[in-house]
């Protein structure tokens, strides 16, 4: 253990014991010799001589590691991929000699060269995408080796997303060919990949999409070459690492390719409609079914199901995709107008259409001439009132006049159905219109009441393919012969004596509205002339009536017989009457009527002038209404069976407008003259002469004293009680009316008061009321105006709390008034009484205490004071000014 070994670098250093080499020592040379001195410590002896150490540093290996990952493409892009890192081994030997490459899992591994990689087979990662392995590198000569990791990366292959196959409609070759863009399905094959990072290329072939090889040159143009149907392939590969699709399944890169037929059709002839009206602002309209052209543009009788058409107003509508949204309700636009029909193949994926146009055209309707209902209507008299004319009807009459000189085509027809269908066949055709007999069981009753036939009239365009009518009609009326009213047989009229001649004049126009029943009647009661139940039309102004001196001058018409208008007819003298309907001529063939004439004697009357003076009924008016009967007495004789009859002026009792009550007649003028006059009332003959009675209306005063009533008087109950304030004064009641023009008597509570001015203090409450009297005409008016009283309240007030109680109540109680009241005590907050009968004031000191109740209505305050005894809890003698004293309250102080 004495022995001390050092190690030198050259013999020199070993021989004299310097510059020993240290450990660990890093040889500058390879075969390095080193020199070995050993001392022993304790002598001090040494040999340095014959010892000698030779350093040999043998060459690690030398590998080609892959400093980048090793990458493998991701066929099903599961993250876990197989290596041939047998193929590894000569690129990482890279020549070298003797040396042997092991791969491991671990560093560990490595080190210790165990657990090598068996590399006989492809070796599969644990490690999802990326992995990283060691590469040991051992010299066979000489044991070194080398450990490298080497990183194991998995690439994801690009993958076909979806593919849509496509549709082009054939061009006009219909071969089956047509062009495509194969891109349409880029989209699709990339999904959401980077377009950047890959290449996609459509081929024509499996094996050709699988190598990569012959790629459609231009997909975005590519003609089919297969007719009618092809299957393309797809291939994607990603440009950095050269992964792409391997195709999982039979027909996962490929689509098909069809060209589709589109559907046959040809343009249709033109479709035709009468038009609806005759409005042509802006052009001729009408509602068109279009789709009733649709048969025809298949050239079948029905469409196929699957052609589906589509309509456009215009080529423009066709280009801007603007289609007819109902083509079965389609107002035309234009006249004659084209439209554009896209028919599609809705079978066809790619919904393949052609067009084709359709003009559509509106067809001007016939225009009758417009006549009224009564122009156009026909008349024939009839002979025996059995409903069939005497003559037969000339319907072309009306006819031609309908047709108005168009070019148009008339027939007739006794039903409206029959003349729309135009059916010649029918029953109801009437093919000799100018001879046409009537049937009165066709008979209708018409607006105005009559009973007429209505005959059609179907009018046809005559224009050269115009196939329009219009279906119009007019009515046919066989007119009854007047028939006059049977009770008259004969009538009777009665005149009213002209004087004392015996004779009267007579109005004839007077005779058909006054006639009565000579034989059963009075004249009093009138009847019609015409039988209710014998004539449809029983208005008489639309007859003619003539009177004749005989019957048979009256049968013939003849004119030099006619009664004349005016003429004095004799008592007992009798006319025959020939009446006939205006608008046809027919008259009372064989029917004549009589009439015989009384003249009676008119009832007298007392011609008095009588003058009214009246106030009038409203106030400042300048009307009245009075009981006119109240005359009677001044101006009949008191004849029998007469009647006194007013009229409101004389032009009324010209025209025959008699008051209609006369217990009840308000004048309208002022000064008004009523007219009054005697009628018998049985002859209803009036007196010859008539009566006056002239009003004159004296205006009523204006009085209205009403804006006084609801108005408050104070009265002060007991004046005893202090009170405060209150307005005592008295109330001017004014009418303001002059003391020289008028009177006055003024009532209070209905009992007259002396006051006579134009006005009135009211010093009491009640109802007053005035009487205006003007003294130039004496009419009076009154008015009233209802005063209310209020007064200031009599009331108590009591303190309910013992003396010296600290805190203590007052009630207000035993009110008395009239008035709406509210109470305060010491200047604090008023509190309303309402419909209380009392109040109650709390927490109040000891001390007086002044309390108020005041009336609402300003009637004044009434003051009451109250004494509580009481002392204070403490005081304070320091001459402040506060509660220097101490004191009973309610005492005198000391």
């Amino acid at each position: 253990n004495s022995l001390e070994v050092t190690y030198y670098a050259t013999q020199a250093d070993a021989d004299a014991g310097t510059n020993p080499l240290t450990s660990p020592y890093t040889n500058t040379v390879n075969n390095q010799t080193i020199y070995v001195r050993v001392e022993d410590e304790d002598t001090g002896c040494f040999v340095s001589q014959g010892f000698t150490l030779t350093l040999v540093v043998n060459p690690l290996p030398s590998p080609q590691v892959p400093t980048d990952p090793l990458e493998v493409c991701d066929v099903d892009n599961d993250g876990f991929v197989e290596f041939d890192l047998a193929a590894q081994v000569p690129i990482i030997q890279n020549g070298e000699t003797d040396v042997t490459i092991t791969f491991h899992l671990t560093q560990t591994a490595a080190e210790s060269g165990n657990q090598a990689i068996d590399t006989s087979q492809p070796f599969g990662i644990s490690s999802a995408n990326n992995q990283t392995i060691y590469v040991r590198a051992t010299n066979d000569l000489t044991g070194c080796y080398v450990v490298e990791p080497l990183t194991l990366e998995v690439v994801p292959s690009p993958t076909i997303e979806d593919l849509e196959d496509l549709y082009v409609c054939d061009d006009a070759t219909l071969d089956g060919f047509a062009m495509f863009d194969l891109t349409q399905n880029t989209p699709n094959v990339l999904g959401l990949q980077d377009p950047n990072e890959v290449t996609v290329s459509y081929h024509e072939t499996q094996a050709d999409a699988e190598l990569g090889q012959n790629a459609i040159a231009v997909p975005s143009q590519y003609t089919n070459i297969v007719a009618n149907t092809q299957q393309i392939f797809v291939r994607i590969e990603h440009n950095t690492t050269g992964c792409y699709d391997t195709f999982d399944f039979t027909g996962d890169n490929s689509f098909w390719i069809t060209v589709e037929p589109y559907p046959a059709v040809v343009e249709p002839t033109d479709l035709t409609l009468c038009d609806d009206d005759y409005n042509t602002t802006p052009v001729a309209q009408t509602i068109f079914d279009l789709t009733v052209k649709e048969g025809e543009m298949s050239g079948q009788n029905f469409p196929p199901g699957n052609y589906q058409f589509t309509y456009y107003a215009s080529d423009a509508d066709y280009q801007a995709g603007t289609p007819i949204a109902d083509p079965e309700n389609y107002q035309n636009i234009a006249n004659p107008q084209t439209l554009v029909v896209e028919v599609t193949n809705t079978d066809a994926q790619g919904l393949c259409a052609t067009t084709v146009n359709l003009t559509i055209n509106v067809l001007p309707l016939p225009s009758p001439d417009s006549y009224t209902p009564d122009e156009l209507r026909l008349y024939q008299c009839d002979d025996d009132n059995d409903g069939v004319a005497a003559d037969p009807f000339d319907l072309t009459q009306s006819g031609d006049m309908i047709a108005g000189g168009e070019n148009v085509n008339l027939s007739y027809y006794t039903n409206e159905s029959a003349a729309e269908q135009g059916d010649t066949a029918s029953a109801s055709y009437i093919a000799t219109p100018d001879q046409y007999v009537n049937d009165p069981s066709l008979n209708v009753i018409n607006a105005d009441g009559v009973p007429v036939q209505v005959i059609y009239v179907r009018v046809e365009s005559g224009v050269a393919n115009n196939d329009c009518y219009v279906v119009t009609s007019f009515e046919i009326q066989v007119v009854p012969a007047p028939v006059l009213n049977p009770a008259g047989q004969p009538f009777g009229y009665v005149l009213c004596e002209d004087g004392n001649s015996g004779t009267a004049a007579v109005q004839l126009d007077d005779i058909a509205a006054n006639v009565y029943d000579l034989t059963n009647g009075d004249p009093a009661t009138l009847i019609p002339l015409l039988d209710p139940n014998g004539n449809d039309d029983l208005d008489i102004n639309n007859y003619q009536v003539s009177y004749y001196f005989t019957a048979a001058a009256a049968e013939a018409g003849d004119s030099t017989q006619e009664v004349p208008n005016g003429y004095d007819a004799s008592d007992g003298e009798s006319f025959f009457i020939r009446i006939e309907y205006l608008s046809t001529g027919c008259y009372n063939t064989g029917a004549i009527g009589e009439v015989v004439i009384t003249v009676e004697q008119r009832p007298a009357i007392n011609a008095v002038d009588l003058n009214e003076t009246l106030c009038s009924d409203e106030q400042g008016g300048n009307s009245v209404t009075v009981d006119l009967t109240q005359y009677d007495g001044q101006i009949s004789t008191g004849a029998p069976n007469t009647a006194v009859v007013y009229y409101a002026d004389m032009n009324a009792y010209m025209s025959g407008d008699e008051v209609a009550d006369p217990t009840v007649f308000t004048t309208t003028g002022n000064p008004q003259t009523v007219i009054a006059e005697v009628i018998d009332t049985e002859t209803l003959c009036e007196s010859a002469d008539f009566a006056t009675i002239t009003f004159n209306i004296n205006t009523t005063p204006i009085v209205d004293i009403s804006g006084y009533d609801g108005m408050i008087i104070c009265e002060d109950l007991d004046p005893s009680t202090p009170t405060e304030g209150g307005d005592y004064t008295p109330i001017t009641i004014d009418t303001g009316l002059s003391q020289t023009q008028y009177d006055f008597v003024w009532t209070l509570d209905g009992t007259t008061l002396p006051e006579t001015g134009s006005s009135i203090d009211a010093t009491q409450s009640g109802t007053y009321e005035v009487t205006v009297t003007d003294v130039f005409n004496n009419c009076s008016a009154t008015s009233s105006a209802t005063i209310g009283a209020s007064n200031p309240p009599e009331f108590t007030a009591t303190a309910t709390t013992l003396a010296f109680a600290g805190e203590h109540t007052v009630v207000i109680d035993n009110v008395m008034g009239i008035g709406d009241y509210e109470f305060s005590i010491d200047n604090g907050p008023w509190t309303d009484l309402g419909s209380n009968t009392s109040l109650t004031f709390e927490g109040l000191g000891g001390g007086t205490h002044t309390i108020r109740g005041r009336d609402k209505n300003g009637c004044g305050t009434t003051i009451v004071t109250i004494t509580i005894v009481d002392y204070p809890a403490f005081f304070t003698p320091n001459n402040d000014g506060y509660n220097d004293t101490w004191n009973i309250y309610g005492l005198a102080e000391s």
